[in-house]
């Protein structure tokens, strides 16, 4: 049957909660907080529980169901397990080359990150299936070609994957000016923003986020 609601939508590298209480408020899904070492959007525990007791504060007052995602990139399942304990996270994104073993070692719901270069196959992407409930497409990090050409190549893949695979969340490239492009040809179960709303690395430009949240609040995927 078709799917006649709008995409879910997943606001990541939150790192302060002014844009975290603007996100709530706008609609979003999912908040991610990245933890991985590397990125200039890491957010430090002490911030982060400021984040998620905000969000469950949200969820209890009005009956809604938004989820902290801790965002990992190859990093070991004990630090892992030990920010999801401190924070009691429903779920978590990995982000590297995380094997399907370590997915479901994990304690909670894994969303598996794949990011769609020359090789990319959803045979790959297949052997996560038993593993993971979530998938998640996106541009890599090292990426330093065309971007338009890398999304519009993505989108064409992403819309003849096999319906077999687990809910997908596209990221990678995305804007307020190609989100609702992107949700009527790829079809996404949710899609996923970070740099695409920012003024800088971690800090949110309020504007531009309240623009790809009430596009993509607008979509209806058939």
């Amino acid at each position: 049957m078709p799917n006649l609601e709008s995409p879910k939508i997943k606001l990541c590298g939150m790192t302060n909660i002014h844009d975290v209480r603007a996100a709530l408020d706008l609609g979003a899904d999912f908040i991610g907080l990245i933890f991985a070492e590397e990125s200039p959007r890491r957010v430090n525990l002490e911030a982060a529980q400021e984040i998620v007791d905000s969000i469950r504060k949200v969820n209890q007052e009005v009956g809604s169901s938004i989820k902290p995602v801790g965002v990992f990139r190859n990093q070991d399942n004990q630090t892992i397990e030990k920010i999801i304990a401190s924070l009691d996270l429903p779920l978590v994104q990995l982000h590297g080359e995380e094997s399907p073993k370590q997915c479901k070692q994990v304690s909670v719901p894994v969303i598996k990150v794949f990011e769609m270069v020359d090789d990319f196959s959803w045979e790959d992407v297949a052997e996560y299936s038993d593993n993971v409930p979530y998938i998640m497409i996106d541009c890599p990090k090292s990426f330093r070609g065309d971007k338009v050409g890398w999304l519009k190549e993505a989108v064409a893949i992403c819309s003849q994957r096999p319906e077999s695979l687990p809910p997908l969340f596209f990221a990678g490239a995305l804007s307020p000016e190609n989100v609702s492009v992107v949700i009527s040809q790829a079809k996404p179960f949710a899609v996923d923003i970070a740099s695409g709303i920012e003024k800088e690395p971690g800090l949110k430009d309020l504007e531009k986020m309240k623009r790809f949240c009430q596009l993509v609040n607008r979509a209806v995927t058939i």
